[in-house]
């Protein structure tokens, strides 16, 4: 661990008498600060949000979840809800198409959703 430190602070020194800024974390100062307000509490996304407990979805029912514009909307099986955090919350699905399963969110950053009811097959 030692020599890593070492060797990391030695290729940030050369890299600072060469002209080159090394990143942040490894001895950089950006050398300005500019502060940002960031909105906390009720306001933050008002309206797209979602309830986190609203979010959660029954263990073993079938939904079509909205992969990307190739894949469109994928069959699949609710297998586990995973409570990342107070508003986070990632579900396990099973994938008809190939049997995978993959811990995804429920809502687009936007707060779109990326599920709907399994339609007719």
């Amino acid at each position: 661990a030692e020599a890593a430190a070492a060797a990391a602070a030695a290729a940030a020194a050369a890299a600072s008498e060469e002209g080159a800024v090394p990143p942040l974390g490894f001895g950089a100062v950006s050398g300005s600060f500019s502060p940002v307000e960031i909105p906390v509490g009720e306001g933050v996304d008002k309206g797209k949000r979602t309830d986190a407990a609203a979010q959660k979805l029954p263990i073993g029912i079938t939904i079509d979840y909205w992969w990307n514009e190739e894949w469109g909307w994928c069959p699949c099986t609710v297998k586990r809800v995973l409570q990342i955090s107070d508003t986070e919350v990632l579900h396990t699905l099973e994938f008809d198409s190939d049997g995978s399963w993959q811990d995804v969110p429920l809502t687009f950053p936007d707060g779109g959703l990326r599920w709907r009811p399994r339609g007719p097959s």
